[in-house]
Order: C-alpha cells, then structure tokens, then sequence
C-alpha cells in the first residue's frame, strides 16, 4: 500500500466521525477525498438526550428529559481520482422520559436526506485540501435545542476541507498523529437562521488497528431566521475511539457533550458505528 493510501486510510476513519452540528450528529467528507472506483460506506447510531426548558411537550405534559435515537447510513465513492460523490439518509425516533405517557412519541420517520460533490483541491506528501458543496432536505423534526422549532426545508452548504499529518506520514509507519478542520457556510431556506460551521479534530493512529479522536465542533447562528425558525449556537465537544475488526470494516464507539450554547439546552449523546471500505 503506497504512502498517500496510508494517510487517507486513517483519514477516512476520523472524517467518519465528524460531527455536523448540535441537530444531527453526521458523518462528513475526508479532506483526503476517495481514489477511483474506491467506496466508503458507514453504519452508525446515535442516542441523543437533554434535559430543561426546551424538551418539547408530549401530549400536554411537560417532558423532563427528551431522548433521541439516530440511525445513519453515509456513504462515499470516488469518481475520477479528484471528485467523491457523498450521499446520507438518516432515520430518526424522538421521545420523552419521565412527564410523558410511557411510550409516547413525537417523532418516528424518515427525517434527513443529503447528497454532496467534493473536489480535491490539493493532495501533497503531508496534508489534503478539499471543497465540498452539498444539498439535503429535513423532514420535520425537533432539534435536541432551538426552542423546540421544527426543523424542516431545504438546504444548501459549501464547505473548505483541510487536513495535515504531524507525525508518521512515512510509509509503514504504525503509528501517527494527525489533524483536521472544515468551515462551512449553510443555507437553509426553510424559516430557520442560516449558519456558519466550524470543526477541528486531532486523531492518534495506533498500530494498524487503532485510532483514537478528539473532536471540536460548532454552529453559529447568522440570526436571519423567519418568525418561529430556528435561531441557536452550540460547541460540542467529543472523543471516540475505534478499532479495525476485519481487512475492511472496524467499529468505533464514541461520547459527545454540548459545551456551550445560545437558546439550547446541553445535551450529550453515545453513539457505536461500523465503517467499511472497499
């Protein structure tokens, strides 16, 4: 396996892991993109939960804690070398404990679809740059925060990849050190506030099995909303671990924590994954 395949190997398995925010917590593109006729392909699900002022009502009784469960299934295929088709569909069970009926729901369904193009933009001995731009519909359902507004409509994101090794770029190297970082502008065309997102990630490759991340991931709300849209900033902070289980998947566990926040409450969420690439 040459040296450039190496790094974006362990690469794939941190860009796996990116969150996209405080609504979903979502896979992202890798700044290292996806060779010719190579496919990445990722299972995950998330348990979500918070508590406080925010946590919709179900039938007429205020909920104490809302919980949240997210099944995710990403995927990437590389077209020519320099371009990634991205694609995403998530599924979504939202519920209360506590106050409401045992049993209730509020939301079960179809909730997050999203189809994305990256292009390399450079790919050297060391680091990767990349530009992503993506489309995706949401289906109706209540962020963990925001007020409670439905989160619904359409949107539109453009999205600057860049990713460096700092410690065993080298081929054969069984261990290294690595980080990442996106910033992203999205644009929802719903009644929700337009956002700027920012990520930041420091990986440990141990072994040929390991990897080890620590993650810091953040929206901004530009305040544009429409009465009643979603208006919100949060910074979420999460670490994951994961292991390789056969030549081409391995499974990862992880934990996140909402840190800071304007009009949400904190949440924290766990989350276990199998990736597979081929």
């Amino acid at each position: 396996m040459g040296r450039h395949a190496k790094r974006r190997r362990a690469a794939a398995c941190a860009a796996a892991l990116l969150g996209g925010g405080f609504a979903p917590v979502s896979a992202t593109a890798s700044p290292w993109g996806r060779e010719d006729g190579e496919a990445f392909v990722a299972f995950r699900t998330d348990r979500l939960s918070n508590t406080g002022d925010f946590a919709p009502p179900f039938d007429g009784a205020d909920a104490d804690r809302f919980t949240r469960v997210e099944s995710q299934v990403y995927g990437e295929y590389g077209v020519d070398g320099r371009h990634t088709v991205v694609g995403k569909v998530v599924y979504r069970s939202s519920g209360s404990l506590d106050s409401a009926p045992p049993g209730a729901e509020e939301d079960r369904g179809l909730a997050e679809f999203e189809v994305g193009l990256q292009r390399q933009l450079k790919r050297g001995p060391r680091d990767a740059a990349a530009l992503y731009v993506s489309v995706g519909a949401l289906n109706g359902f209540r962020p963990l925060g925001g007020g409670g507004a439905l989160d619904e409509g359409l949107d539109a994101e453009i999205r600057a990849l860049y990713g460096r090794d700092l410690i065993g770029a080298e081929p054969g190297a069984r261990a290294g050190v690595f980080i990442a970082g996106e910033v992203a502008y999205r644009r929802r065309f719903g009644a929700a506030a337009d956002q700027i997102r920012a990520d930041a990630t420091l990986g440990a490759k141990l072994g040929t099995r390991w990897i080890g991340l620590v993650q810091a991931l953040s929206t901004t709300s530009l305040r544009n909303e429409d009465p009643g849209g979603q208006d919100f900033d949060v910074v979420r902070v999460q670490a994951s671990v994961g292991r390789r289980v056969t030549a081409h998947s391995s499974l990862h566990l992880g934990y996140s924590r909402d840190v800071l926040g304007r009009g949400v409450d904190a949440g924290d969420a766990v989350f276990v994954g199998i990736w597979t690439q081929f």
